[in-house]
């Protein structure tokens, strides 16, 4: 047993927890109130605010308070970083790292990296710093904190500049400029600048450092920056000093001096008196030398003095505060012998608690089991479904292609009479597991955008052909109908194919049936009205009582074509209900019947779409049926596509690693590994993810789709399917490709746009090589190799992939961003040709020069002038 738990203290402060008492809400003030304690003492007594902070750590972490916890640790450690004691700092950081959770407790994270990055800075561990710092910048990233990410980019330039990662520390300044180009700050413009300054003069071009020097101290003495604004003019009197311009160094470390005396910084007085010392000696005024020397000694030499008394001082006080640590150890002593009183009146309160939970888990329990019973019952269904469905295919598919094939009218009859058959079974098993899924609460409604016009057309055109064969008249009425709306198109299906079909089965030859069609406005809502009728035979008084009951069947007297499994009427009903509308129905015998169901309607604007064709492609077709694999195999071979084959989603995925589609055709039900856990896969890998995915299966219901659409399949197609069907799902994909790279085709042949233009609406693959393009542009040595090492993909992949994207090849988009940068360059006149043209990676200026020529058309001798 834990020994922990079992703690009197624990104990009374868990459980006063559940019992209600004030008593926890009391501690939690009082450790708050200590934390403020240490907060406002820790600027002049850390001494103290590490007692403080001890103390609020242990009340926190009686109360299984993790957040004061985390607030204690920061007062503590900030404490030791002003004492000193950097090692204990940074191991109390990390403690408290480990009790934090984001995304709560972000801002603790940050914190905690800016320290850590600033304690091992002072350590000289500068790429210790620099891994934290980048850390607390994609914190500040992840909260959108704008002003956070500047104040860590700035810090992550100077550890960059420590470690000499010159083209990186620029990277990072270039990155805050872009920050301060949004929102201005004069505190980080200044610090902007500053860091270029330093940059430079540390690179040994201290003419542009001594512009940007400049540039900080405008900007802090415009916010009034007063100790930012001396250490610029501080750093812009080293520059001078450093040139021998001993006169305005001169100048500078007076006015970095004054504003020392005027703040109380005694130890920058040190330092700038000793530099003002020492450019009066190499002017020859040894007098005034020897005073500022003189008078920085003596300063120095006191604070010295100060610095070992405020040592002596805080041994004083550490010696106090343990005998005050004592004290409040005894009264916390005392209080844990009153809590014991409690212990058990506790105890009962646990046992009470200890038997709901345990009812709790028992109700639970049986829910568990009933849901896993549904779940037994669908997955049964889906099986089945499956089992039947798949030599559905294999007896449609070769029909349509015979029936394409066939000229004979007797057999073009009979084939068109096992085409009725097969739809006539499929539609009955969509309808058990339809039946199975609203049962099990599992149905889900799918309403999406579309034109209701064409949709209802279509309808009229496949009732009236069933009529024709029935040697009757059926027509179709729509009045007052809109365009467009949302509707559910499978549920629509459903509802109107069965009341259709069954008006058209109970209607003799030479009788008539219909559709009414209109939308009416109720309560400013408008709604879908749909009437079915027939000159049949009626329904009885009877039976119109329990026509919607399940396989409830009406009496067979109606006619010889009255024949059913009693689903679909019940279906109808549940349906409606799902989509919040009502049916009804007007009948009698030898009169006829009318089916009425309104339906709630949604209205919008058309949504435009468009659509394209592509030509030859590598597709791989991943199916456990070999048959239906042969099949579907030939079918797309015919179409001139290259295919590649996998039994189920493991082989798949061995030949993505070594092959990369442009399309991908999966089933979902495979043994092994299933075509769902492939989608994620696919969708997970840099190299895989913009490849489209089509999946074909028996499992259709609509959650099953939705599944597949949410993980990332482009199209869901239910088996049996119509061959032609999945070839034009194929070519409408690969258009979809090809208009994206016509797009960016299109757009890097735009000349008024800049290059971070036609970048900025790629997909995020083109955008993070255009990033690492123009990152490493000055290095002519970056290849397709290194690249693709750089974007973590293999180089045949990357190839393929950016091709496939945006229409170029990965050395010749390279090629694009090294020409373009250099035109920017030469029309801003930042250096010659020869000097462009290294700086855009291109060893020889010949071939810079040829290349620029083809590109744009003249030489680049041209490009900067006016």
């Amino acid at each position: 047993m834990n020994r922990v738990f079992w703690n009197p203290r624990v104990i009374f402060f868990l459980l006063l927890t559940f019992a209600g008492l004030p008593c926890a809400t009391a501690q939690d003030d009082a450790t708050a109130a200590l934390l403020d304690r240490a907060h406002h003492l820790s600027a002049s007594f850390p001494d103290s605010t590490i007692l403080l902070a001890d103390s609020a750590l242990s009340l926190a972490a009686a109360q299984g308070n993790v957040k004061q916890r985390i607030r204690a640790m920061e007062e503590k450690a900030y404490a030791l970083t002003d004492l000193g004691r950097s090692e204990e700092a940074i191991a109390i950081y990390f403690e408290a790292l480990k009790l934090c959770r984001p995304p709560g407790d972000n801002r603790q994270i940050a914190f905690i990296y800016n320290q850590l990055g600033y304690l091992y800075l002072g350590e000289n561990d500068y790429a210790a710093a620099k891994n934290y710092y980048t850390l607390d910048l994609a914190v500040h990233r992840q909260m959108g904190d704008e002003k956070g990410c500047g104040n860590q980019l700035l810090n992550l330039a100077g550890v960059h500049r420590l470690l000499h990662e010159y083209d990186s520390a620029v990277f990072r300044l270039n990155e805050l400029e872009g920050i301060l180009t949004l929102k201005r700050d004069t505190l980080l413009e200044g610090g902007l600048y500053n860091e270029k300054g330093i940059l430079f003069q540390t690179t040994g071009v201290p003419d542009s450092a001594r512009v940007y020097y400049k540039e900080a101290a405008q900007a802090w003495a415009l916010g009034h920056y007063d100790s930012q604004l001396m250490r610029a003019l501080f750093n812009l009197a080293d520059l001078e000093a450093g040139q021998k311009r001993t006169e305005e160094a001169l100048s500078l470390y007076l006015e970095s001096d004054s504003i020392a005396r005027k703040l109380h910084l005694f130890h920058e007085q040190v330092l700038t008196g000793k530099k003002i010392g020492e450019m009066y000696a190499a002017m020859g005024n040894t007098a005034l030398a020897y005073r500022y020397l003189q008078d920085a000694a003596s300063l120095g030499d006191s604070l010295k003095i100060k610095d070992d008394a405020a040592f002596a001082s805080r041994l004083d006080r550490e010696f106090r505060m343990e005998q005050n640590r004592r004290t409040i150890q005894d009264q916390q002593l005392r209080i844990r012998r009153e809590e014991t009183r409690l212990l058990f009146v506790i105890i009962i309160s646990v046992c009470a608690v200890f038997l709901l939970v345990i009812v709790f888990t028992w109700y639970r329990f049986r829910q568990r089991v009933r849901a896993q019973v549904e779940a037994a019952k669908a997955t049964f269904f889906d099986n089945v479904a499956h089992e039947i469905r798949t030599p559905l295919s294999m007896i449609l598919a070769p029909v349509k292609v015979l029936q394409k094939k066939s000229s004979d009218p007797d057999e073009k009859k009979q084939l068109d009479l096992a085409e009725r058959n097969i739809t006539r079974l499929n539609e009955l098993i969509t309808q058990m597991l339809d039946i199975s899924k609203i049962d099990a609460a599992h149905y889900r409604l799918n309403e999406s955008y579309g034109d209701l016009q064409a949709y209802f057309a279509g309808i009229a055109a496949t009732c009236e052909a069933q009529a024709k064969e029935k040697n009757m008249k059926f027509t179709v009425n729509v009045e007052n109908f809109p365009s467009h709306g949302f509707f559910d198109h499978d549920a629509l299906d459903k509802i109107i194919g069965n009341l259709a079909g069954n008006a058209i089965k109970y209607t003799p030859p030479g009788g008539e049936a219909g559709i009414d069609i209109s939308v009416t406005q109720k309560d400013a809502h408008p709604e879908l009205s749909i009437s079915v009728w027939d000159t049949g035979a009626g329904i009885s008084a009877a039976d119109k009582e329990r026509i919607f009951d399940r396989f409830y069947r009406a009496d067979p007297k109606r006619g010889t074509d009255a024949r059913g499994a009693g689903i679909g009427l019940s279906l109808v009903r549940e349906l409606v209900t799902l989509m919040k509308g009502k049916i009804e129905v007007e009948s009698s015998p030898g009169n006829g019947s009318v089916f009425t169901v309104t339906l709630p309607l949604r209205l919008a604007e058309k949504n435009a779409s468009s659509s394209a064709e592509n030509g030859e492609t590598l597709v791989l077709l991943v199916e456990d049926d070999s048959d239906i694999l042969a099949f579907n195999r030939s079918l797309l071979e015919g179409e001139t596509y290259k295919v590649i084959t996998a039994g189920d989603g493991a082989e798949a995925a061995a030949v993505l690693e070594k092959e990369l589609p442009d399309i991908i055709i999966t089933d979902l039900m495979m043994p092994g590994r299933d075509g769902l856990s492939l989608l994620k896969e696919v969708r997970s890998s840099a190299a895989t993810e913009h490849i489209p995915v089509i999946i074909l299966s028996a499992k259709s219901a609509a959650e099953t789709r939705i599944t597949g659409v949410r993980e990332g399949a482009q199209v869901f197609l239910s088996k049996p399917f119509v061959p032609d069907e999945l070839i034009a799902l194929v070519r409408s994909q690969l258009a979809i490709l090809e208009k994206q790279q016509q797009r960016y085709r299109s757009a890097n042949e735009d000349r008024e746009q800049t290059l971070e233009e036609r970048f900025a609406g790629t997909d995020p693959f083109t955008q993070k090589f255009f990033a690492l393009a123009v990152q490493h542009l000055e290095d002519s040595g970056l290849s397709v190799e290194r690249l693709a090492e750089l974007m973590h993909i293999n180089r045949s992949h990357f190839q393929r992939k950016m091709k496939t994207l945006t229409g170029y090849s990965p050395s010749e988009l390279l090629r694009i961003i090294r020409l373009e940068t250099a035109l920017q360059l030469l029309r801003e006149k930042k250096g010659n040709v020869t000097e462009v043209a290294y700086r855009c990676g291109f060893t020889s200026q010949s071939y810079f020069s040829k290349c620029f020529v083809q590109r744009f058309g003249y030489a680049p001798s041209v490009a900067g002038k006016p």
